[in-house]
């Protein structure tokens, strides 16, 4: 079984822990995280800029490796907020429309929701005792677009979502509403106002490897 990790930074959270869940169960895989880097349209119009390249990339892995399991994560809610609707609409479509394309040759994408962004960086609102005021910040139409384009890719059985936010919200009070990317007991979950700490990250990557079939891990 090969995997492959690729998206933005979001993605890149959870490198070392990819790295580790390869070696367990002796699963081949490559990782690709490029900062910013979602395989949007409007982040790949450029042909010499790093993210047309690195989807350039994505195509030729997948058309190498047959049934392909492609863990899908980037901060999409961020990437598309301070677009205007006509910008945003054209993006969402690009994007369902290249996925499809993708699942027709049989890959298996494993996609994360977005993360939660906060109103503020929660490790400098904890040394200033602000903590209380750390909460989610969403655009609303904004993330119900996204979602609405989620929804229509999960119609195909290759295409599965991963919540991880709902993961998240375990790991503190349980509610977006009081979410304030610490534990009740004050570990923190984010290092900054959307990725996450390697004790964060490795809670939500536990969490999304047990929804997983595996081999026998290696002892």
């Amino acid at each position: 079984k090969t995997f492959l990790l690729a998206g933005d930074s979001h993605s890149g959270d959870f490198g070392p822990l990819f790295k580790a869940y390869l070696q367990t169960y002796h699963y081949n895989g490559y990782q690709l995280s490029i900062g910013g880097c979602a395989f949007l349209t409007n982040q790949t119009k450029d042909i010499h800029s790093e993210c047309y390249q690195a989807k350039e990339v994505v195509a030729q892995v997948i058309q190498k490796i047959p049934n392909l399991n492609w863990i899908l994560i980037g901060n999409y809610y961020g990437h598309t907020e301070n677009l205007s609707t006509k910008e945003r609409s054209f993006v969402l479509q690009s994007f369902v429309s290249w996925i499809k394309t993708i699942l027709k040759l049989g890959v298996h994408i494993h996609f994360f929701s977005p993360r939660f962004e906060l109103s503020r960086n929660p490790a400098q609102a904890a040394f200033l005792g602000i903590l209380d005021l750390v909460n989610v910040s969403i655009s609303v139409q904004n993330s119900s677009e996204w979602n609405q384009a989620i929804a229509s890719l999960e119609l195909d059985p290759s295409f599965s979502v991963f919540d991880q936010n709902k993961a998240l919200l375990q790991l503190d009070c349980g509610r977006r509403e009081c979410f304030s990317g610490h534990t009740p007991q004050g570990i923190p979950i984010y290092r900054d106002s959307n990725h996450l700490t390697r004790w964060g990250a490795e809670q939500v990557f536990q969490a999304f490897a047990k929804q997983l079939p595996h081999a026998t891990p290696s002892q």
